[in-house]
């Protein structure tokens, strides 16, 4: 419909840092903890998935994630075909890929993913790619469509919960504060 108006966001409302981030303590604890062992160990961070519903901050904690790790990261909001994933990373070489809404991928998709999570190593019938240094943080609003080959090569399960009133109010005033307008 040409009346429909784009989703639009203002990424500089988003919380860049842990301490900016609001709500999810259970699964900002977990991440904050990996997270700071990856870094003294100069090591990728283990591969992620995030689960929850719609709008409880994955695609944001994801993103705080990468920012914190200090890598270079792309985010992924919509299904791939496999030999785009690989100019992607081969675009990306390193760092963090943050595939938004897994479960919507076709079977095909989450099989590429597969070698990749397990060895570092996307296989595509237009070539390989190696990579050392790559974590890859997946979430999903739907758990039970992502296959349990993907989830076995996963590290790192944070839940998400619906965030309450006072966390909602939170995150409100958050925003007010960054651009400046009194509540």
């Amino acid at each position: 419909n040409e009346n429909e108006q784009p989703d639009v966001v203002d990424e500089t409302l988003r919380p860049t840092t842990f301490d900016e981030f609001v709500g999810q303590g259970e699964a900002t604890s977990m991440l904050l903890t990996y997270v700071r062992a990856a870094m003294v160990e100069d090591r990728p961070l283990e591969h992620v998935l995030f689960t929850g519903d719609p709008g409880s901050g994955k695609t944001t904690l994801a993103r705080v994630v990468a920012e914190t790790l200090g890598d270079p990261y792309v985010v992924l909001q919509k299904p791939y075909s496999p030999r785009d994933l690989l100019e992607v990373l081969c675009d990306l070489k390193a760092g963090t890929v943050i595939i938004d809404e897994v479960h919507m991928w076709t079977r095909a998709q989450k099989d590429a993913l597969l070698s990749l999570l397990h060895e570092g190593i996307l296989e595509t019938p237009w070539g390989a790619e190696e990579f050392d240094w790559l974590t890859v943080i997946m979430l999903t609003t739907d758990a039970e469509k992502v296959p349990p080959a993907l989830t076995s090569r996963v590290e790192i399960e944070p839940f998400f919960e619906a965030y309450d009133e006072a966390e909602m109010a939170a995150i409100v005033a958050g925003m007010a504060r960054k651009y400046s307008v009194p509540l």
